[in-house]
């Protein structure tokens, strides 16, 4: 085997047996040199092509560059981008939402609004005022929507007007240096009363279950409860942590000292219990008294 590199590739010439080589002699020599200056000859050639598709690539790079820059100049000279009345709320730049992990076109208001600006303008600032959980101040809300802060000041004053004139529930007033959206005294009654009353949270059958479990064997770790039921509780008793319907009542005396569980106040209330042992049996079960 004859091993011969050019330009950096190998080529390979298989020449045969060592006898067959003897035996054929010069004549077989000759062959194999051939081969090889042909496959030089194939090797330059595809080099060469290579080489002539890399320039032009270049060549089309560079005629691309002069294009845009020539475009840019273009824009530059006619004052494409210095018009604010060109500028189409539509076509906002987008800003990014760092929750949403998306893009959101925010809309700009022109420098010179009409009326139909302003009006859509206070309703801007009414919802920033209704989603917030603090105070804005005439400075930041003029920020957030690009406007001075004589415009936001001179239109907060009419938006407080409007929801008075409008005998909408709520009022704007300042609080906490900054401007808050307030439920009106007339309201406040009812306020009072849905504070008052508690919303009774249903129990999917899977978190009865544990419950059951909990009530009838605690203190109770969670790998008996997980063993019991035959799949893993451990989303079940969070919520019913977070309901108060149980609570840690220790560690068990075993490796690892896991937490047990067991009810509280609130689930005998809730299930109108005086004691633990008020329970039902397992025999009242059995007789359908239950």
């Amino acid at each position: 085997m004859i091993r011969r590199r050019v330009d950096d590739e190998e080529t390979l010439v298989f020449a045969g047996e060592q006898d067959h080589a003897h035996d054929t002699g010069a004549s077989r020599s000759g062959g194999s040199d051939r081969a090889v200056g042909g496959e030089d000859r194939s090797m330059s050639e595809a080099r060469a092509g290579r080489d002539r598709e890399r320039d032009a690539d270049r060549e089309r790079d560079a005629d691309g560059e002069i294009d845009a820059a020539g475009e840019i100049e273009a824009d530059l000279e006619n004052g494409a981008h210095d018009d604010p009345e060109q500028d189409d709320p539509d076509d906002a730049e987008p800003t990014e939402d760092a929750e949403l992990g998306e893009f959101v076109p925010v809309p700009e208001f022109p420098k010179n609004p009409d009326e139909a600006d302003l009006a859509r303008l206070r309703r801007t600032f009414e919802s920033l005022l209704f989603a917030s959980t603090e105070p804005l101040s005439a400075s930041r809300l003029a920020e957030v929507v690009g406007v001075s802060v004589a415009v936001a000041r001179r239109e907060l004053e009419r938006l407080g007007d409007e929801l008075d004139e409008q005998q909408r529930p709520y009022e704007l007033r300042e609080h906490g240096g900054g401007l808050r959206l307030f439920t009106r005294e007339d309201y406040y009654p009812y306020l009072l009363r849905l504070r008052s009353l508690k919303k009774v949270e249903k129990l999917t059958p899977a978190a009865l279950e544990t419950l059951a479990i909990i009530a009838y064997r605690q203190p109770v770790i969670r790998a008996e409860i997980e063993a019991i039921r035959g799949v893993r509780t451990g989303p079940l008793l969070r919520a019913l942590l977070d309901r108060k319907l149980i609570q840690v009542v220790g560690r068990a005396e075993v490796p690892g000292a896991p937490l047990q569980y067991g009810t509280t106040p609130r689930f005998l209330d809730r299930f109108g219990l005086k004691d633990i042992a008020d329970l039902p049996s397992l025999k009242e079960f059995r007789q359908g008294r239950i």
